[in-house]
């Protein structure tokens, strides 16, 4: 269904090749990576640590076409993965994405996005939601919608829709289903103060993960303000308003005397709380940073429910000459929620990751890269803690051809 999706945005872009788009360009980049890792804990073990090497080839292939009207982009990529000593663990992880935007008028435009990602890593979740999930295969697809229209010259609205949905082959996780909806409006704040766009938005989510169900809505507003050439702040700030459904079954007497029968019966809750996120960027002539902080309820993929989670970014990176750059940075997640608050059963984990890479360019097509890793998940609610590290060294070559 995903490659259909693709396919739409692909003819899309094709179909605007013509008089009503005017000249168009197409890019064609290919590219291939090896990479080479050493991992003291593949499968995030809190006891019995096992280690490997681990090699994956990854071949990859972006088609990027612009228009007068529509600019669009397509891709995919196969990470090929050999295992040195638990080759049972062997995988042909995938991914495919297309996105697209095209303008009916100078102020309005549609666009679309559509993507899947069938993936076997245990640490594939970690940089994003700082979960560790199985090394059973999950299959993630995802498709958006949205149309965008410039109010004035100084603000523009956006609505969109999104859907997701993620299923695993271990019958022990938790398949689940994500719908989103998305009204957000900019305003350019010079005349007020300068340098700075004022945002609002409000959004609703829902996540059905079969025996639960959650709707969370929300509302924040924010803004993003240049300091200088080189600084610039961003922050939102808002609430939120969660109605969360579980469903259970009891014991019931029957008619009949010391006879019971299960009887499926919900519980539901009701809460709310705050939801934001602040941070700071630079960017200089050599150097770049960024460091944030987020507050918000997210899906906790893999269980049957979500979280309250807590994350703290950070990342710096230096370029040492024209084709090296030095780089370092983390992750810290809280991923937190009670019995039955938005949850089956309670979470309470602790993620710290951390890494630094040196990249070196022997040409603007072909670099080198070695990189470590160290991460460490402290699950509260089972009172245990997992470590790991992970070095890795790889190359990669990319082509662009432009028709």
């Amino acid at each position: 269904m995903v490659r259909k999706g693709i396919g739409v945005v692909l003819l899309i872009g094709a179909c605007c090749g013509g008089q009503q788009c005017g000249a168009a360009e197409l890019e064609v980049v290919p590219g291939l990576s090896v990479r080479q890792e050493y991992t003291d804990n593949l499968f995030f073990a809190y006891k019995k640590e096992i280690e490997d090497f681990i090699t994956t080839l990854s071949p990859q292939l972006q088609v990027k076409r612009r228009s007068e009207r529509f600019e669009g982009s397509a891709g995919t990529r196969l990470d090929i993965s050999f295992h040195r000593d638990n080759d049972e663990q062997d995988a042909t992880d995938q991914e495919y994405s297309g996105t697209g935007r095209y303008a009916l008028t100078e102020r309005a435009g549609v666009s679309g996005s559509a993507d899947l990602r069938v993936d076997s890593r245990p640490d594939r979740d970690l940089e994003t939601a700082g979960l560790v999930q199985g090394s059973d295969t999950s299959r993630t697809w995802h498709y958006g919608l949205a149309t965008d229209y410039r109010l004035s010259e100084i603000s523009s609205a956006r609505l969109g829709y999104d859907f997701g949905r993620t299923e695993y082959d271990d019958p022990d996780k938790v398949d689940y289903r994500t719908d989103a909806v998305a009204l957000l409006y900019n305003r350019d704040l010079g005349a007020l103060l300068p340098r700075t766009v004022g945002r609002s938005a409000l959004q609703y989510i829902g996540y059905d993960m079969g025996a639960s169900r959650i709707r969370n809505y929300s509302w924040t507003v924010g803004a993003e303000h240049r300091l200088n050439e080189r600084w610039q702040v961003f922050g939102d700030l808002g609430a939120r308003l969660t109605h969360a459904e579980f469903d259970r079954r009891r014991l019931v007497p029957t008619v009949v005397p010391g006879l019971f029968r299960l009887e499926p019966y919900t519980v539901a809750d009701d809460g709310g709380g705050f939801i934001g996120e602040l941070g700071l960027a630079f960017a200089g002539e050599r150097a770049a940073s960024t460091f944030s902080v987020r507050h918000g309820l997210e899906a906790a993929s893999g269980r049957s429910g979500a979280v309250e989670r807590t994350s703290l970014r950070g990342n710096y990176g230096y370029r040492l000459g024209e084709r090296t750059r030095l780089q370092v940075g983390g992750e810290f997640f809280l991923n937190r929620s009670s019995d039955e608050e938005f949850a089956t059963a309670a979470i309470d984990e602790q993620t710290l990751q951390a890494r630094a890479s040196f990249r070196y360019g022997f040409t603007k097509d072909l670099a080198a890269e070695v990189f470590y890793t160290y991460t460490r998940v402290e699950d509260r609610a089972d009172d245990t803690e997992r470590t790991r590290n992970l070095f890795c060294f790889r190359f990669l070559y990319n082509y662009g051809i432009t028709l």
